[in-house]
């Protein structure tokens, strides 16, 4: 409520939420970041009631919201598809399965600038296979997103 501005309003889809986690590549292992989930809730709530419902776009938005709900409040954890619809790249071009696995499975230059080939080497299939072990269910929007757009069961529920 505070950034409104009668002239250039801002509004909640002005932003993407995203919540603290901890990654290597982040250079926060040792660090706490995890907030407190009630004024987590709470913040998410708001932005919840808040948030139109113009475009599928919105409600990709605000399925990602109502599942944060359940992620925090009822330790709920979602379906994982690092390394099969999403990945993370790093300016060397070593390509990992997400932002908080260090698990890279191959290198852009070495592998011939081929993503396709690396996302189906033997390592990515040997990754996916093992991810319902291995998986800390984070709940990025970078990789909550393709979650509900590829496993779109729970955001269908949402929709009716």
């Amino acid at each position: 409520e505070e950034l409104a501005d009668e002239e250039d309003p801002i509004g909640p889809d002005d932003f993407i939420i995203t919540f603290a986690h901890k990654s290597l590549f982040y250079d926060n292992l040792e660090s706490d970041v995890s907030s407190e989930t009630d004024i987590t809730l709470k913040e998410v709530s708001w932005f919840l009631e808040n948030y139109p419902k113009k475009d599928l776009f919105d409600r990709v938005a605000r399925s990602y919201l109502k599942m944060s709900i359940r992620y925090f409040g009822e330790k709920w954890r979602p379906p994982c598809v690092a390394g099969e619809h999403s990945c993370f790249i790093n300016p060397y071009g070593d390509v990992y399965p997400c932002i908080t696995m260090n698990y890279p499975l191959g290198n852009l230059r070495s592998d011939g600038f081929s993503l396709h080939g690396i996302l189906n080497n033997n390592r990515s299939q040997e990754f996916r296979r093992k991810i319902r072990e291995t998986c800390v269910t984070c709940w990025t929007s970078c990789e909550a997103y393709p979650t509900i757009i590829f496993k779109p069961m729970e955001f269908l529920r949402d929709l009716i």
